[in-house]
């Protein structure tokens, strides 16, 4: 019991290190970050099961971002996917959604993702709105 304790522990501790990497703590920025240092934090974070809501669209999302650092764009589309998929209203997973639509010269698809932050924020400002009110004229 005892070694299943410690073991147990030291999964947790390298895993609180790899969500760190995941989310830029402790190094450099993101835009100088090594995306594959992002996609391995992210993907530990992801496996271990530990983390969940928020924080687990985050680390999709994230390593969707480092997935289109290194031009894994099958990769970035799943993963900034599962994040809607898990989140629909987590405006990050969109933005680079929509981003990566817009790289790739998807200007539809590139547009829907806006449309749908625009929606969202129009939400933020007025909670009693319907989504039909918010559609585009």
């Amino acid at each position: 019991m005892l070694v299943a304790m410690l073991l147990h522990g030291r999964a947790q501790a390298q895993t609180e290190e790899e969500w760190d990497w995941c989310y830029g703590i402790g190094v450099p920025a993101p835009n100088v970050q090594p995306p594959e240092l992002l996609i391995r934090g992210c993907t530990a974070v992801i496996q271990s099961g530990i983390h969940r809501g928020r924080n687990l669209v985050a680390a999709f999302t994230n390593r969707g971002v480092g997935h289109r650092q290194t031009v894994q764009r099958d990769r970035a589309f799943a993963d900034f996917d599962r994040a809607i998929a898990l989140d629909a209203d987590y405006l990050p997973a969109y933005d680079q959604r929509g981003s990566l639509y817009w790289d790739i010269g998807d200007f539809e698809h590139a547009r829907q993702d806006l449309d749908r932050i625009i929606r969202l924020k129009q939400r933020e400002v007025d909670p009693g709105a319907t989504e039909a009110s918010l559609e585009p004229q």
